[in-house]
């Protein structure tokens, strides 16, 4: 079997989900909620939210949130193939796109998601470490 066939990506998705439940099943953690009404765990939450977080933090995010009607944008690079697999079977829908790869696609999609679901994003690579932020 070819090395990132399809079936092959399924059960590595099939394996990150579970690594990822059984990692984090592990970890002593407390969830402070300081505003309900931008958690979409909480009846609160009204409308549409775009979440951004940094990649390394992928974990909390993919194994608290799902299942609460999110999409998220993952590469279309194949290494996140087993990715989308994983993200699938923890809860989430996802749009696939990059910076080099299907950005037009990917905007036309998670516009229209928008409408409908909550949307995240996690921020990667070092150009994103150096944007300065206005106060």
């Amino acid at each position: 079997m070819k090395l990132g066939s399809p079936l092959l990506n399924k059960i590595g998705g099939l394996l990150g989900a579970a690594a990822i439940r059984a990692y984090m099943s592990t970890l002593d953690y407390k969830v402070a909620y300081y505003d309900p009404s931008v958690a979409p765990t909480f009846p609160e939450c009204r409308g549409q939210k775009i979440y951004i977080f940094w990649h390394e933090y992928i974990l909390f995010p993919i194994y608290l949130r799902g299942h609460c009607n999110v999409a998220m944008l993952l590469s279309r690079h194949r290494d996140a193939e087993i990715l989308s697999h994983v993200a699938h079977l923890l809860g989430f829908d996802f749009v696939r796109g990059s910076t080099n790869r299907g950005t037009v696609a990917a905007i036309r999609e998670l516009l229209q998601k928008s409408r409908s679901t909550h949307l995240t994003i996690a921020l990667t690579g070092p150009h994103w470490r150096n944007v300065p932020v206005r106060q």
